[in-house]
């Protein structure tokens, strides 16, 4: 009998690297690795142990070539194997663990997580060796599979599988759980958990329908909130373990899409004396909630505004109303500045920029100087979003193209020559320069440090003087 129902692995990221150069959120600098706790992993895994069933986890995260990877997955005794694909740039790495799972073990194995889930049909395609891909959220989809004790354990809406050799998708959407119902995460089973950046789950899912943006094929457009009441106790209990020096992180799409949960919540993490971060959007509700936010111990104030042109906001599905949504993010920029926290916006270079579009973007910038770090990235186009289905469209009308070489097409995301004025290694190019230009030094490395290890105060110090290296110092 093995020794578990279930090992769950967090792959690494980028072990076959990319012939193109970093940009942006596109690539981290090659000296670090982002040091991430996997939230999906550790809600399953809290939630099926509180169900009785025997859970380990595995984090490969920090490997860096796949021979160490195979020597910890031949220690692997579980009766399934699941991996979590978040990301296009751990997908290949995810594929490498399904091989040596099925070489080294008897674990039948699926895959799912926000890259890999909605590829469907394309995983099983694109390897023998993986038995079912979860394409929605897993914990209620894995307790039916590890109860099953029957051949149709695969045969839930939601999930695709192999059958005789034909790959079948059964029809309809996962059942959820109400994230009200979960209970608090068991952060302390997380392998050496005080590494890792410590977060807190606020909602899950996004209202919002950008063009690009993946959460259209997994969330379908709806949120799960925690009320207030339950996320402060879950955060008394999270810095009960971590303590007071780290920087929290608050999962959320869109902090405070409910506002008056926002303000509450805001609130009550005055009271817990510690440092943490979260996103939310130009054209939410803000106001109802900002200066409690501020006087909380909110570190980063992090926007996604995307653009300032009017034109590209409203071709990637921002915004219906630009001139609004940029407004607002100028008055927010005022207001946070009058604070200790740092203004921080990102940026995407999209389809369709021309040099009036850029113009715009830069003169937005330019005449918004309360924004203290500036993060640009080229677009990249992921399987059955929107942008994707209609890029036959955007390419006769723009110019732009999808760079289609072998190793993008394992992948399953593609980086884009965003129009005929510009490729996709100027727009890389230019937001290098535009981040030096307009982002404070001190203000920029604040922002990216939580992508890595809080350890220690040695570590973070080692941290920030290799982003500032690799960021704002000239290439060699």
């Amino acid at each position: 009998m093995a020794s578990y129902d279930l090992t769950l692995i967090n792959p690494p990221a980028l072990i076959e690297r990319p012939p193109v150069e970093q940009s942006g959120t596109l690539f981290v600098p090659e000296k670090l690795r982002i040091t991430a706790m996997n939230p999906g992993i550790l809600s399953l895994f809290t939630y099926l142990k509180s169900k009785g069933f025997s859970v380990n986890i595995l984090d490969l995260s920090l490997d860096t070539e796949y021979s160490s990877m195979e020597k910890k997955i031949k220690n692997i005794d579980s009766r399934y194997v699941g991996i979590s694909s978040t990301s296009g740039f751990d997908y290949l790495e995810s594929l490498k663990i399904a091989e040596f799972t099925k070489t080294h073990t008897n674990a039948q194995i699926f895959i799912g997580g926000q890259h890999a889930g909605p590829l469907g049909e394309l995983v099983l395609m694109d390897s023998q060796n993986i038995d079912a891909v979860i394409k929605f959220e897993g914990e209620l989809v894995l307790e039916q599979i590890l109860k099953s004790n029957t051949d149709n354990k695969f045969k839930i809406p939601g999930v695709v599988y192999k059958e005789n050799n034909k790959i079948i998708t059964v029809p309809g959407k996962s059942p959820k759980i109400k994230l009200n119902d979960l209970p608090f995460l068991d952060y302390s089973s997380y392998p050496n958990y005080l590494k890792f950046v410590p977060f807190i789950e606020e909602s899950r899912g996004c209202v919002y329908g950008c063009n690009f943006c993946t959460s259209n094929t997994i969330n379908h457009r709806r949120i799960d909130m925690k009320s207030p009441k339950r996320f402060l106790d879950e955060t008394d209990y999270c810095v009960s373990l971590f303590g007071k020096e780290k920087a929290y992180a608050v999962l959320a799409s869109t902090y405070g899409v409910n506002p008056k949960f926002g303000k509450e919540i805001a609130l009550g993490m005055k009271k817990f004396g510690i440092k943490w971060n979260s996103e939310f959007r130009a054209d939410s509700e803000w106001e109802e909630f900002i200066y409690e936010l501020l006087d909380s111990g909110y570190e980063v104030v992090n926007i996604g505004l995307e653009s300032g042109s009017p034109d590209i906001l409203k071709l990637m599905g921002k915004t219906k109303n630009p001139y609004l949504y940029l407004g607002k993010m100028r008055k927010l920029a005022k207001i946070v500045s009058k604070s200790s926290a740092v203004m921080r916006s990102n940026f995407m270079f999209y389809i369709g920029e021309t040099p009036k579009t850029i113009q715009e973007t830069i003169k937005f910038i330019s005449q918004t100087p309360e924004i203290h770090s500036v993060q640009f990235s080229p677009l990249i186009v992921f399987n059955n979003t929107p942008v994707f289905n209609n890029f036959a469209k955007y390419r006769e009308e723009y110019g732009c193209d999808i760079i289609n070489t072998e190793y993008w097409q394992r992948r399953h995301f593609y980086p884009v020559h965003p129009s005929k004025y510009f490729s996709f290694d100027e727009v890389a190019t230019l937001g290098h320069v535009l981040e030096k230009i307009f982002s404070k030094e001190d203000a920029w490395i604040e922002a990216a440090k939580s992508l890595y290890s809080q350890e220690n105060k040695e570590v973070v110090k080692k941290i920030k003087e290799t982003l500032r290296e690799s960021r704002f110092r000239r290439s060699k």
